[in-house]
């Protein structure tokens, strides 16, 4: 109990310094806050993928393609940027993407998806579906222990 109240805290205290209420991020150099696959060059690119419905698991990923179907259904998913005043806290799928330029974090709670500092508001079903393609990614699931 006191390690998921503990996980708990460090979520949310990390949801609200990287959260969605940055009022003038929204916006702010919005190129930088896509996927861009195009952008990376591919043997840079490794995946975490977390599913925290599932007991806090997650798929380490290595494989060029798998990460280019991921990144390719965030591309492709219809977005609208939102800006509140309210950052929002938590997530229950996160995706941290590591380049040689460093870290790009995606996170998705409810249709809310958080790409770096942006939100963007995405459809009723888009959690569902990654979810289903999380469970198609052919990698043994392990353990997630935020670090």
């Amino acid at each position: 109990m006191k390690k998921l109240l503990l996980f708990l805290i460090v979520a949310l205290s990390f949801s609200c310094i990287t959260g969605c209420g940055k009022l003038n991020s929204a916006k702010k150099n919005e190129d930088s806050n896509t996927s861009s696959v195009n952008q990376i060059k591919k043997e840079d690119r490794s995946m975490v993928f977390v599913n925290l419905s599932s007991s806090r698991k997650c798929k380490k990923i290595n494989d060029q393609e798998t990460i280019k179907t991921v990144l390719n259904f965030i591309d492709n998913s219809e977005k609208t940027p939102i800006v509140e005043n309210e950052p929002r806290a938590g997530w229950v799928m996160l995706i941290n993407l590591t380049t040689s330029d460093g870290l790009k974090q995606y996170s998705v709670i409810g249709n809310n998806l958080t790409i770096g500092d942006s939100c963007y508001k995405v459809s009723a079903d888009f959690l569902n579906s990654l979810k289903t393609l999380y469970s198609q990614i052919n990698v043994q699931e392990e353990d997630y222990i935020i670090k």
